[in-house]
C-alpha cells in the first residue's frame, strides 16, 4: 500500500530538518572560510573512514591496511571512476556485502535525464548529510528557514505517465514545490514556467 504523498513528504521534513541537521548545516558553514591546511586534515580523516568502510563493498574490496602519504593519490589508484552502466550492469558488486540493504526506506530514485533512471540505496546518515549541504547551499542563495522553495526533483511525485499538468505536487509540511524532473522535456517545459 503506498503512502499517500502528504504524508511521506511530511515524515521526509520532520526527519531531514532535524536539529541534528541544522547542527551539522551550522558546522560546514563555520567551515567555509577556515585555513586550507584544515580542510586537508579533515579531508584525510573522512577519507580514513571511507577506505575502512568500503571494505564491504564487492568491487571497492580494497586491502585492509589503510594508505600511507598521498590519500588523495591512493582514492584515484584505488577507486576508478564508474558511471551509470557500470552500476546498472554489476549492481550487486556496488551494495555493501553484494546485497539489497534491509531497510528500503533510504532509496533515492534518479529521474533518468541521462537515459535510464536509477535506485540509489543510501544510509539515514548519508541523507540527512546530503540535507546539510542542500541548506548550506540554500543559504548561499539567501534562503532561510520558512521560506518557500521550489525544487527540481527525480522523485515520483505524481504518476510517470501523467500527460498533463501539474507535473508538480506542494508539500505543505516543508513549504517546497517538488516538480518532476521526470515530466520535464519539450513538450512540457512551457508547463513548468508558469
Amino acid at each position: 500500500m503506498a503512502v499517500p504523498l502528504k504524508i511521506k513528504y511530511a515524515l521526509r521534513h520532520a526527519m531531514k530538518r532535524n536539529p541534528l541537521v541544522a547542527r551539522w548545516c551550522g558546522e560546514l558553514r563555520s567551515r567555509e572560510l577556515t585555513d586550507p591546511a584544515n580542510h586537508r586534515f579533515r579531508q584525510r580523516q573522512l577519507l580514513e573512514r571511507l577506505y575502512h568502510d568500503v571494505r564491504h563493498v564487492p568491487a571497492y574490496a580494497v586491502p585492509a591496511r589503510q594508505p600511507h602519504g598521498d590519500a588523495l593519490a591512493y582514492l584515484r589508484d584505488a577507486f576508478p571512476i564508474i558511471d551509470k552502466d557500470e552500476v546498472l550492469r554489476r549492481q550487486s558488486d556496488y551494495l555493501q556485502h553484494g546485497r539489497l540493504p534491509k531497510h528500503r526506506l533510504t532509496v533515492a530514485e534518479t529521474s533518468g535525464t541521462t537515459g535510464t533512471p536509477m535506485d540509489v540505496f543510501r544510509s539515514l546518515g548519508s541523507m540527512l548529510y546530503e540535507e546539510a549541504f542542500h541548506l548550506q547551499h540554500w543559504y548561499w542563495a539567501g534562503w532561510r528557514p520558512g521560506h518557500k522553495q521550489a525544487v527540481l526533483r527525480g522523485d515520483a511525485v505524481v504518476p510517470i505517465h501523467r500527460g498533463e499538468q501539474p507535473y508538480w505536487f506542494e508539500d505543505i509540511a516543508g513549504g517546497q514545490l517538488l516538480l518532476s524532473t521526470r515530466h520535464l522535456n519539450r513538450d512540457t517545459a512551457a508547463a513548468f514556467a508558469t
